[in-house]
């Protein structure tokens, strides 16, 4: 481990000189440029990635911006000037601020490039009043593969929850991994990691994340099981106790509900089905774990309450599954029952015309 140094940090320098610590950071990082398709190793980037952050930390406690930080990060050569080919290893990127969305937490962005393709980026969350660093967060313990930061939210009070959305680092992908996190913050400063999930998602779009009081709430698109469609998901997550309670809705949609509904294990979906249509659940989550599926067809089946019934079919199986689904409003919404066919006296609905039947939440 490299000893701890003392960091100089010089407030009145020109771009000219350098101070102690920036070159020193340089000469630690320098050794893994030029190196071509180097990938940095878990203690090589947690060497690199701490003395980062204590440089960040010194300047904001001598009272310097983000933009004189940048502007000395850059005359240092830390920064990668080529517009064209994969970034090497041991560059840095521009610090930023990160929006938290809370008025008493203060977030400072910075990422290092760990190879070709491959950049991880951290977050430091400062308390303003006074003003003392109070975690450090990434996407997941540092391995090969790097994260990006996508949307950040704080909640407020003395046991906050932190909700994240992280991104995994790739040169070109319309769809990712990507990690849904939420970590609590203690008044002492103590941090833990309370959920952590990966979901494939649309990569051009981030999630819509909101934090209050005890719930985090991440809603994303994420890649379906029927083509032509992806539907939006809401992962509306209340911490109590130390446990994880997902609360409605689960989906914007009818057929965003079923999709949800059959990639979940089996002892959560019990809890938005009945016990019928929970004890076909494995069966049918098998079924369709390698193959897509279509919407083959729509059907309701009364106003009160408001019964609709779809069908799909298993795109190389051929076999056919009716979900009869219940629900005034999305809030609401559950699975009935599950059939082998439509039932003869609801009213068709023709989902190739208007493909809303599927695609819209119930009509409230």
């Amino acid at each position: 481990m490299r000893a701890v140094m003392a960091l100089l940090v010089c407030a009145g320098c020109s771009l000219g000189q350098m101070a102690e610590d920036t070159a020193t950071m340089r000469a630690h990082s320098g050794q893994f440029r030029g190196r071509g398709p180097y990938q940095m190793g878990a203690d090589e980037y947690a060497e690199d990635q701490n003395e980062f952050a204590g440089w960040i930390d010194a300047r904001l406690r001598a009272g310097l911006s983000i933009a004189r930080m940048n502007e000395e990060l850059e005359a240092a050569g830390l920064f990668d000037s080529r517009t064209t080919g994969s970034t090497e290893a041991g560059f840095l990127t521009r610090i930023s601020e990160e929006p938290t969305d809370s008025t008493d937490l203060r977030g400072i962005k910075f990422g290092i490039q760990t190879g070709p393709c491959n950049r991880d980026e951290t977050v430091l969350l400062y308390a303003i009043k006074p003003f003392t660093q109070v975690a450090k967060i990434n996407g997941e313990r540092f391995d090969a593969q790097g994260y990006w930061l996508r949307e950040l939210r704080a909640g407020s009070g003395p046991d906050r929850l932190i909700a994240s959305e992280w991104t995994p680092s790739r040169c070109a992908s319309n769809w990712s991994n990507d990690i849904f996190r939420v970590d609590r913050l203690t008044l002492r400063g103590d941090i833990s990691n309370v959920f952590d999930k990966r979901r494939d998602v649309f990569g051009s779009d981030n999630a819509k994340v909101e934090v209050d009081r005890d719930t985090a709430t991440f809603e994303y698109t994420i890649v379906g099981k029927a083509d032509s469609f992806w539907p939006t998901i809401v992962s509306r997550l209340r911490i109590s106790e130390g446990k994880v309670i997902r609360e409605a809705p689960i989906a914007t949609s009818y057929g965003g509900f079923i999709e949800e509904w059959i990639g979940m294990g089996d002892a959560e979906a019990a809890l938005w089905s009945s016990s019928q249509a929970a004890g076909l659940h494995h069966v049918l989550a098998n079924r369709l774990e390698e193959q897509s599926f279509d919407w083959k067809a729509a059907a309701d089946c009364g106003d009160f309450p408001p019964i609709r019934e779809i069908e799909i079919q298993a795109s190389n199986s051929g076999e056919t599954t009716v979900f009869v689904l219940d629900g005034a409003t999305i809030e609401t919404m559950g699975i009935l029952a599950i059939s082998d066919h439509l039932t003869p006296t609801c009213r068709r609905l023709d989902i190739n015309a208007d493909p809303s039947p599927i695609t819209e939440a119930p009509k409230q």
